[in-house]
Order: structure tokens, then sequence, then C-alpha cells
């Protein structure tokens, strides 16, 4: 799963040049990240 974290921050970079790419990809990370927090304190 952190490869493909790695592989969507990669797609990330590269998707400064094509800002609708950009903005879906920092929206998936956010939304990762997000769910990946509620859930660990959820699990504490």
């Amino acid at each position: 799963m952190f490869k493909v974290v790695i592989f969507f921050a990669c797609i990330c970079v590269m998707g400064k040049k094509w800002t609708v790419i950009a903005v879906i990809c920092n929206k998936f990370l956010h939304n990762y990240i997000t769910d990946h927090l509620v859930s660990s304190c959820v699990s504490k």
C-alpha cells in the first residue's frame, strides 16, 4: 500500500503540469490520509 502512495505522489509531482490531475490527486491523498488518521484514532 505504501508503494501505491509513493506512486500517486509521483503522479502529483508530474500532475503539476496538468491542474486537473493535480487536483484529483490531492483530493485522493487528502482522503487517504484523513481516512488513515481517523481509523487510527478510532482503533485506539
